[in-house]
């Protein structure tokens, strides 16, 4: 029983992961300043700072790697609302060829109802190239093009 539960685990963790390489041992969140960052654990020259949205910024160790180049590292900005209570995540993106920052932009929106009629709210649209980063968010009115340099 306990090696077909863990088969099926396997299974499941492996179709969650098709296409996106996540990892979690490369960035960490530190408190410096008052301020919350990402920072990377090899080199802490390489930090960049968190948002907060009603809350601490939370840092769950997500980090989806959507080229060879661009990593995206998620964290946790907030909760917000009165009627129904929004989850906000952030994706720190980072070219890992020029060792750079390029932005913090939303990545998804969750709602925390428990009504199966709950709203759904549009997504924010990414689209990662080899040379270019597009971020569309319709909460916010974003639309960001990031080109990258060969």
């Amino acid at each position: 029983m306990k090696s077909l539960l863990f088969s099926l685990f396997i299974t499941i963790l492996t179709f969650n992961t098709v296409g996106k390489t996540v990892y979690k041992t490369e960035w960490k969140s530190i408190l410096f300043n008052d301020q919350f960052y990402i920072e990377n654990i090899k080199n802490a020259d390489l930090r960049f700072p968190m948002q907060g949205l009603n809350m601490n910024p939370k840092f769950e160790g997500k980090v989806v790697k959507k080229t060879d180049r661009i990593s995206l590292i998620i964290y946790v900005s907030g909760e917000a609302g009165t009627s129904e209570i929004i989850r906000e995540t952030r994706a720190i993106v980072f070219d890992k060829k020029e060792g750079k920052f390029l932005g913090d932009f939303p990545y998804k929106y969750f709602s925390k109802s428990k009504n199966p009629n709950k709203k759904k709210f549009p997504q924010p649209k990414w689209v990662v190239r080899s040379d270019m980063v597009s971020i569309i968010d319709k909460q916010t009115g974003l639309n960001k093009t990031i080109p990258l340099k060969n």
